[in-house]
């Protein structure tokens, strides 16, 4: 090969180099610039997704509601056993007399109290517009002991509002004073107590909270005894039997 011949089939040589280098650059300033652009997007929508299944999942919180089931001692109240009295083993003097209430099937009598304390969150002011019932089951009275404790306590909390299970429509119903719509705010928490009746039943039931918020936002809550239904039973065919201090000593009062 004459060295023109050579000169040139170098220089293409050269030139084919540069062209390699160059596509090369091109290839990877466009994966730079794609990965600028696409990571961010697919960062972003990421982003986006996560809140929204975390959205889903937990919700903005607008009320929280407790429930608190005081012991029908505390009620002037009492249970009541599908088992006869004479068969039914004495309630302690000091120890947890719900405990062995519910060790021996007691059912909290007529007129026992479901207490809801509620309270706004996150400085909203939240109306409760009304609480719907659910009667889960309903079967006779029973025909064994009604059991009342005599025990020292505090005055007995009033209530507001009242569940009939004898009524053509069970639902909770404002007493005197009372109603609802009824406004939660955040300041400081209310307590709204409801007292479920009924002479014509062992009933179980569950209710649910129906809310709006300020900001237009609405919603249920759920409201049962830790994931059970609440349970109220009729005294009507009970044998009545009062349990407390007498002249001799702990045990059953006469009269």
């Amino acid at each position: 090969m004459s060295a023109p011949e050579k000169a040139i089939g170098a220089t293409d040589a050269a030139a084919g180099r540069r062209h390699a280098r160059w596509k090369k650059m091109r290839v990877w300033a466009g994966a730079v610039i794609t990965s600028a652009v696409v990571i961010p997007l697919l960062t972003l929508g990421v982003t986006a997704g996560v809140r929204w299944v975390i959205g889903f999942l937990r919700p903005p919180q607008y009320l929280s509601v407790v429930v608190v089931i005081p012991s029908p001692v505390d009620t002037d109240n009492g249970w009541v056993f599908a088992t006869p009295p004479a068969q039914l083993p004495l309630p302690p003097e000091h120890g947890d007399v719900d405990k062995w209430a519910s060790d021996n099937g007691g059912v909290p009598a007529s007129g026992n109290v479901v207490e809801l304390r509620l309270q706004g969150l996150h400085g909203h002011h939240v109306v409760v517009q009304n609480i719907s019932v659910n009667v889960v089951s309903r079967a006779e009275p029973r025909r064994g002991a009604y059991v009342t404790v005599m025990r020292q306590r505090g005055p007995s909390p009033n209530y507001q509002f009242s569940l009939n299970f004898d009524a053509s429509l069970v639902a909770v119903r404002a007493e005197a004073n009372e109603k609802l719509p009824h406004t939660v705010s955040s300041a400081e928490p209310e307590n709204l107590r409801i007292s479920a009746v009924t002479t014509t039943c062992t009933c179980e039931w569950t209710a649910t909270l129906h809310w709006s918020a300020d900001d237009g936002k609405q919603g249920d809550i759920d409201i049962n005894d830790s994931g059970r239904a609440f349970q109220v039973a009729a005294k009507t065919l009970a044998t009545p039997e009062r349990v407390g201090w007498g002249p001799n000593g702990w045990g059953v009062l006469n009269g």
